[in-house]
C-alpha cells in the first residue's frame, strides 16, 4: 500500500510547485521515503538568531545586517565533472536551500531575510531542464529571492546599517568559517562578525 505522505513529497519533488503563502505545505525532503520536513522550521531557527542577536547588541548599537555565504560547488580535479554537493551547515540551518553557490541575508533589525540566487544562462535548460524563476524559488523556500547580480544594489540600499559576514572558528575541526568560505564580495569583517558567528554557532546547540 503506498504512503500518502510519500506520494505527496513525490508530487512537489518532481513538479516543485509551492503555492506562495502556503507556508506550511513547502517542505524540505531529500526525495522519497525521506523525512519530510517543514519549512517552518528554518523561520523559527531564523527568528531564534535574530533574537539572541538583539540581546547580545549594545542598547545604543544599531544592529546589522548579516550576510551568509552557502557552499560552493566544485569539480573533480581538473574536470567538469561536479562532486556531489552538501550545503554549508550554517546557511542549512538558517535557510534549507539544497543549491549551491547561493548567499543569503538576514536584517538583525527588521528580522527580514533575503536569499541571492546565481542567474543561471537560459541555455543551461538544455543539460538541467526548466530553469526556476525567483518567484518560484521563493515560493520554494518561503524566503523573497532576489539574483545575486542585483544583492549588492540591495544591500547597498541600507545605508545606516553595517553588512557583516561570520568570522569565528569551529571549536571541533578548529578551522576558521572565513578561510573555508572564501569571500569575493567585501562585506565588513567587525567585533560584531564574531558576535554573530559566536550566537548562530549557539543556536545550533542549544
Amino acid at each position: 500500500m503506498e504512503n500518502p505522505k510519500a506520494k505527496k513529497i513525490a508530487r512537489l519533488e518532481e513538479s516543485d510547485l509551492h503555492v506562495p503563502g502556503a507556508f506550511a505545505d513547502v517542505l524540505f525532503s531529500r526525495g522519497v521515503h525521506t523525512l519530510a520536513i517543514s519549512k517552518k522550521l528554518h523561520a523559527e531557527n531564523r527568528e531564534k538568531y535574530v533574537n539572541k542577536m538583539r540581546v547580545a547588541l549594545a542598547v545604543d548599537e544599531v544592529a546589522p545586517i548579516v550576510v551568509f555565504k552557502g557552499g560552493v560547488s566544485r569539480c573533480r580535479n581538473d574536470s567538469d565533472f561536479e562532486e556531489l554537493f552538501r550545503q554549508e551547515s550554517y546557511f542549512q540551518y538558517l535557510f534549507g536551500v539544497k543549491e549551491p553557490d547561493w548567499y543569503g541575508s538576514i536584517d538583525i533589525q527588521s528580522g527580514e531575510a533575503r536569499l541571492f540566487a546565481p542567474r543561471l544562462p537560459s541555455e543551461f535548460a538544455i543539460w538541467m531542464g526548466k530553469i526556476a524563476s525567483a518567484e518560484s524559488l521563493s515560493a520554494k523556500y518561503g524566503v523573497p529571492v532576489i539574483w545575486i547580480d542585483a544583492m549588492d544594489n540591495f544591500l547597498n540600499s541600507f545605508t545606516t546599517q553595517a553588512k557583516i559576514s561570520l568570522q569565528g572558528t569551529n571549536s571541533d575541526s578548529d578551522q576558521s568559517i572565513e578561510n573555508a568560505l572564501t569571500w569575493d564580495r567585501p562585506h565588513v569583517q567587525t567585533v560584531l562578525s564574531s558576535l554573530a558567528f559566536n550566537n548562530l554557532a549557539e543556536c545550533r546547540v542549544i
